[in-house]
């Protein structure tokens, strides 16, 4: 796979390259726990592993393409500025329902690990936000909060920070919108959906309290869509990867 990265963005953050399966056993060590059964951890910098709250945001149908070619890290320039850490996921299961599957189960059998209800047995509190049918296939025992659209998703969030010591919300406005516009969404829609979904993140941070940490991944939608993009476009949409971003308030 081409891993597309925007020189500016590739000078100012180190970027690494993991697999989705990597990252329960990073927010678990995170939050001061011993990841089980021998899962392997993404090596971040050690500022990462002292902090109190973990927020994890799930975008589907994002990734390089619209950080880089819309300028999606910005939203004037409001975000680029809290990042830390990239993430290039290596993985052949670039999908919603499989990302998630490894986010949360660690690429185990079914049954032998949920990262939420792993926190939960060690006293930690957890809650998962999003639609039902997303929900119900990863959020184990832990609290889930149903949602209808990003927007009811964006409410049910604000109310919580704080107060969870994990939190994980599922955005999948940007998949709808390639289904809504037949796989080819207008620009001006796509970058005004970027930049409104950058701009909750940076109130997300400005909200919370000190030492805790983001983890933003984006997967390639709810199933394989042939993107009606065109030109330089069409190439980078192609060639787009997984990712996940980290920054610590």
């Amino acid at each position: 796979m081409v891993f597309l990265l925007s020189s500016k963005v590739e000078e100012e953050f180190p970027s690494i390259k993991a697999s989705p399966t990597e990252i329960p056993a990073t927010l678990v060590t995170i939050l001061g726990e011993k990841p089980p059964l021998n899962l392997k951890k993404i090596k971040l910098p050690k500022k990462y592993f002292e902090c109190e709250q973990v927020v994890l945001i799930l975008i589907d149908n994002w990734g390089l393409f619209e950080c880089t070619y819309f300028g999606g890290l910005g939203a004037g320039k409001q975000l680029i500025k809290l990042l830390d850490v990239f993430v290039l996921f290596e993985t052949k299961n670039p999908y919603a329902k499989l990302m998630t599957d490894d986010i949360f189960h660690g690429g185990l059998p079914e049954g032998a690990f949920n990262m939420i209800d792993f926190l939960r047995s060690r006293g930690l509190s957890g809650i998962a936000i999003g639609r039902k049918g997303d929900l119900d296939a990863y959020c184990g025992r832990a609290e889930a909060v149903y949602v209808k659209n990003d927007s009811e998703a964006y409410t049910e969030i604000v109310k919580r920070l704080n107060k969870f010591d994990f939190i994980s919300v599922q955005f999948s406005d940007f998949d709808e919108l390639y289904e809504e516009y037949k796989l080819a969404p207008p620009e001006e829609v796509l970058k005004k959906l970027i930049t409104r979904t950058s701009t909750w993140i940076k109130l997300f941070h400005d909200q919370v309290k000190t030492k805790t940490i983001f983890c933003i991944v984006g997967n390639h939608g709810k199933k394989e869509l042939k993107i009606g993009f065109k030109g330089v476009a069409a190439k980078w949409k192609k060639a787009n990867a997984p990712i996940a971003i980290f920054m610590k308030k």
